[in-house]
């Protein structure tokens, strides 16, 4: 009985260990592979074509709910002795390393797809292919187990590794979670340098700033750099949350590029710049891509008062005072408001750091001119 026993567990880690390499070769290929490589001849691309993700996610998941799957047939019970640990044991160490494989391969992919802007691939690499595996892997089954009897020391050695190959999966399973929080932070990063790079290609040249026509709307470089930059983001994902986040990163590197290059503003300058602001919201709302609720949330982003509040600082004079309080022709208005509404705080008041933004206001050309022909008619007099 022991023999038929034994040669009965050696044929089930055998079949398992060949489902398992075939599968996990198939995974390890199509990580090489781009995100998007079709698998026409696997089975299971056959059987999940409506499952979001990417067809290499799909392979994983399936390589994860099979060996959940073979886990699972192995906890009957909880008495370790009535139990087939030595057939589980190698399954466990398969799924421990697997899902350990999948999130470097996540990570790695979300970080390649990020660095070219595919966003489309980038969230389905982040969203629904870890999802979808985390999805397999709440299914699992693995109770405590111990081992009444002292004397049995095989089943007391199966059960202490087995423990040890459990606690190893639920730590990588929570590694796993945490790695859609590394890629978006690996997003933030390079969206801003994506943004500069953006910037330096299409932000209209110095004596652009210091013209004394004014413009009608926006500049077109604002379209332009919201196209390449943000509208592949909104086409990628409707997260309220990641797509605030890019519009201030964006923005911000917007005026991170300006003051970097010490861009100097005439008084028309400056206020090209506000309606050039002032076309983010434009942009936004004329973007199909967008619901209504999502438009009317990033419209109003913080981040637009901010770009807002540093136009309006250029068109100070630098020793004039930024009062938060609302202005004389508003007070008269405020007996017919409520006592619970307050005023709005100026735009200015989103900017921190407001005196360095005052350097970059331009010398005003009559001036200059005037001083000029003062030192000229010294000289003729001299």
């Amino acid at each position: 009985l022991s023999t038929l026993k034994g040669l009965g567990e050696t044929l089930t880690v055998h079949v398992t260990s060949t489902i398992w390499d075939k599968q996990f070769r198939l995974a390890v290929v199509a990580s090489s592979l781009p995100a998007d490589y079709p698998f026409e001849e696997s089975e299971f691309c056959g059987k999940n074509v409506n499952v979001e993700g990417t067809i290499c996610g799909k392979v994983w998941s399936e390589l994860l709910y099979q060996l959940v799957q073979l886990s699972n047939t192995c906890d009957i019970g909880t008495i370790a002795n009535e139990l087939p640990l030595v057939e589980q044991i190698p399954v466990l160490h398969r799924l421990d390393h697997s899902i350990h494989s999948m999130r470097i391969w996540a990570a790695n992919k979300a970080r390649s797809l990020c660095t070219d802007w595919n966003m489309m691939m980038f969230f389905k690499v982040v969203h629904s292919d870890i999802g979808l595996c985390l999805e397999q892997l709440q299914y699992i089954r693995v109770p405590e187990l111990s081992a009444d009897d002292p004397l049995e020391v095989q089943v007391q050695v199966c059960v202490a590794l087995r423990e040890k190959l459990v606690s190893e999966i639920k730590e990588n399973i929570i590694k796993l979670k945490a790695t859609c929080t590394e890629c978006i932070d690996v997003l933030a990063a390079v969206c801003r340098t994506t943004s500069l790079a953006s910037l330096t290609l299409c932000f209209p040249y110095f004596k652009h700033w210091q013209t004394e026509v004014l413009q009608e709307r926006s500049n077109e470089y604002v379209a332009y750099f919201f196209n390449q930059i943000y509208l592949p983001v909104i086409q990628a994902t409707k997260d309220i949350e990641i797509l605030k986040l890019t519009l201030k990163i964006i923005c911000e590197a917007w005026l991170d590029h300006i003051y970097m290059k010490k861009t100097k503003f005439s008084s028309a300058g400056a206020l090209n710049l506000l309606k050039d602001f002032d076309g983010v919201a434009e942009w936004i709302n004329a973007c199909e891509a967008l619901d209504e609720r999502l438009r009317e949330t990033l419209s109003h982003h913080e981040v637009l008062r901010m770009c807002e509040g540093v136009g309006k600082l250029l068109l100070r004079k630098p020793e004039e005072t930024i009062s938060i309080l609302p202005s004389p022709s508003k007070a008269g208005k405020k007996s017919d408001e409520t006592a619970d509404e307050k005023a709005p705080l100026p735009p200015e008041m989103f900017v921190p750091n407001q005196k360095r933004w005052l350097e970059l206001r331009a010398r005003d050309r009559r001036a200059v001119n005037l001083n000029c022909l003062c030192l000229c008619a010294g000289m003729d007099v001299y």
